[in-house]
């Protein structure tokens, strides 16, 4: 879910709270709000002991989101990013390259090829952005 900053300032809609993450804009920088742990392997309530398996559906949402939040920076680059910072990474297993998935990042377009035909999103293949010769790949190799 996208939010702008007026959204937040003149929107006294409570329902823009409910969505899994949310983008909201600001004049030079952007935050990304985690609403919920559908993305995360495990499942805890603040009012249980129980954890709960969630990585079955984490397997689904978790990689389209760490390709999506990938190519979401490269497209900022290419549009005039300069610098990339993130702060206040609230949860252990969320890092600048996406949520860990066991130990690693994954990716989409790793496990596309594995998922059952009612879990491919086709058009996939269409709309992937290339991380060579972007701003994004100039700016990590700089970093180094």
């Amino acid at each position: 879910m996208l939010i702008t900053y007026q959204d937040v300032i003149f929107n006294n809609d409570d329902s823009i709270y409910a969505a899994p993450v949310k983008i909201s804009f600001l004049k030079d920088h952007f935050f990304i709000t985690f609403c919920s742990d559908a993305f995360f392997d495990e499942l805890s309530n603040d009012n249980s002991n129980v954890i709960i398996d969630n990585s079955e559906t984490a397997y689904l949402n978790t990689p389209r989101f760490n390709s999506f939040l990938r190519d979401f920076i490269i497209l900022c680059f290419e549009y005039g990013a300069t610098d990339l910072e993130f702060d206040d990474l609230e949860y252990e297993n969320i890092s600048e390259q996406g949520i860990l998935f066991g130990n690693e990042i994954v990716y989409y377009e790793d496990i596309y090829d594995l998922l059952p035909e009612e879990h491919k999103y086709k058009p996939f293949k269409e709309i992937q952005v290339e991380l060579d010769d972007t701003n994004y790949k100039i700016y990590m190799e700089n970093k180094k």
